[in-house]
């Protein structure tokens, strides 16, 4: 039986427990081998956080060379308080990146968050070729 990911955009990936407070990349998947794999969505949902200062963290979404061919680093204004959700499937887009197998997509926080606790779930939609 195929996969779901190979006939459907599906959940490909959502990781917890990113600290947009951390200076940091965060691997989300590793394309499979023999695959390439499209992505379609980003979801960041909070699920922690206390207020502070109130600046937004700046993250990037790509390939682990350098965290932005997909979605370059830009302050991705979240509404404070816990279960706010952002994503990018608003953005209009003219191409979508083809990742080869092997690849490591990821999330590139450049600047941290000012809250005193800010804790993300990325969900990473999309399917495999």
């Amino acid at each position: 039986m195929a996969d779901l990911r190979e006939n459907a955009v599906s959940l490909l990936a959502k990781i917890g427990g990113i600290n947009a407070k951390a200076v940091a990349a965060t691997p989300l998947i590793t394309v499979p081998v023999g695959k390439t794999m499209v992505v379609t969505e980003i979801i960041i949902r909070v699920t922690a956080w206390v207020a502070g200062a109130g600046g937004a963290a700046t993250v990037g979404f790509g390939q682990s060379a350098a965290y932005t061919d997909y979605l370059a680093a830009a302050a991705q204004v979240i509404a404070t308080g816990i279960t706010n959700v952002w994503t990018n499937k608003a953005a209009v887009k003219t191409m979508l990146v083809g990742y080869a197998a092997g690849i490591i997509f990821g999330a590139n926080v450049t600047v941290a968050s000012t809250a005193t606790t800010e804790t993300w779930e990325i969900s990473v939609f999309g399917f495999l070729v």
